[in-house]
Parts: C-alpha cells; structure tokens; sequence
C-alpha cells in the first residue's frame, strides 16, 4: 500500500488522500447526483464499495466493524455506546493502518463517538459528547483541520 500511494502522490506532485465517509441510516435510492451533488462528485473520483454491508442496523457495532475488519461479537460493540458495549483495546483499528499520516475523524452522533472506543488511533477525533449535531458542522471541522484543503 506504501508504494500505491507514493506513487500516486509523485504521480500527482501532492499528497495523497484517504477519506472515509459513512452516513447512518441513509435510503440508497436518495443517494445520486440529484440528491447529493458534492458526494457523488467525490464518490465519482474515489474507490466506491457497492457491495458493503452492514453487520449489524446500530452505528456503534457497524462503524467499530468498518474501524476493524470483525464482527461484532469479535471487537465487543454489539450494541450501541450508551448501552454499555465498545471496542475492545485489544483491537487493532483503522488509523493504526496510517503510521506516519495525519489522521482525523469527524463525526455527528454519539454513537459513533469516543465512549464507543471510536476515538482510539485519530491523532484529531471531534463529536458530540451526546446525542448528535448537523452534518455540516462535522464537515466544516474537517474542512478547517486540514491544511489550505490538502492534507500535510
């Protein structure tokens, strides 16, 4: 993956990107250039995952099961953050896999937040303590933590 990606920055004299953006309980018949301009544009240039599935309808079991390739009863979520469940601190997960990187998670649900263990490996983590806040407001956080919009 180091070799991809150095390659690809050379290629493109800059930095490469890696954004993960997942959105809870979105219908995906409302997902298209109709809907969602600016994500599609993005999804269009990015490596799209058609195929996922959801291991489980709760944000803390489903966003734990993308931060580390298991299943549920495997990394501990098996429910959500405010019903007692997390990740186990044995696990290993998704920003460990960018040693050496800038990492940042934004998010705009408590479920997906840091009593959930999702917060554990981001060098920058920002949520809601409690329930959720607007979307917008995650994405302007992320926009303003990264450097002129181009990761350092």
């Amino acid at each position: 993956m180091d070799m991809a990606a150095s390659d690809i920055a050379d290629e493109k004299n800059k930095s490469p990107v890696v954004a993960l953006v997942t959105i809870d309980t979105w219908r995906l018949d409302h997902f298209g250039p109709e809907y969602t301009p600016n994500l599609w544009a993005l999804a269009m240039e990015g490596e799209r995952f058609t195929r996922a599935r959801s291991p489980m309808g709760l944000t803390t079991p489903a966003h734990a099961t993308m931060m580390t390739g298991k299943a549920p009863w495997e990394h501990g979520a098996e429910a959500n953050n405010h019903h007692g469940y997390a990740l186990r601190s044995d696990i290993t997960v998704l920003p460990d896999m960018f040693e050496g990187w800038s990492t940042g998670a934004f998010v705009s649900v408590y479920p997906a937040g840091p009593e959930g263990g999702m917060q554990r490996g981001w060098d920058v983590f920002d949520g809601p303590q409690e329930g959720e806040r607007e979307g917008g407001i995650a994405v302007q956080k992320a926009l303003d933590w990264l450097p002129d919009d181009e990761p350092a």
